[in-house]
């Protein structure tokens, strides 16, 4: 499973980042929203599971990663809206339409949702999955 998680990050760190293109801006900002969320989520799963035995190191490394401020920012509850207008292609109910603008990337969804403006959103997120996937690459190097 973290050779999966590692696989996600590091191609949403590094892969994608190698496009530059103005028109894939949108696109990056997706597949890293929406990849992060996923292994932070899954993360925090595998944690609470009662079923699995991890070690306390790896332990330690979950809560490290859900602790880190922009993990928390991307995965509070309050914030799904977006997540699942991003998953589902289809708007959530919680989106405010008075609010989007079409001048905006992604209408203006991430300003509404998170009160931030796109581009520190976007620059928060590329810095959140290089620590990330820091973290993943390091912690698949221990003996766990």
């Amino acid at each position: 499973l973290l050779s999966t998680f590692q696989g996600l990050i590091n191609t949403c760190d590094q892969l994608l980042g190698l496009d530059t293109s103005e028109a894939s801006r949108q696109t990056i900002f997706k597949l890293r929203y929406l990849t992060v969320y996923q292994v932070l989520r899954s993360l925090s799963i595998l944690k609470d599971e009662k079923v699995r035995v991890l070690t306390l190191q790896s332990h330690q490394y979950i809560d490290g990663l859900l602790a880190d401020p922009d993990a928390i920012l991307i995965v509070d509850p309050a914030k799904k809206p977006l997540r699942n207008t991003l998953m589902h292609y289809g708007l959530d109910t919680r989106i405010d339409l008075t609010g989007l603008t079409r001048g905006r990337p992604l209408y203006g969804m991430v300003e509404q949702v998170f009160q931030l403006d796109f581009e520190e959103m976007e620059q928060r997120l590329a810095e959140l999955t290089g620590r990330i996937a820091g973290e993943l690459n390091t912690w698949a190097t221990q003996k766990v």
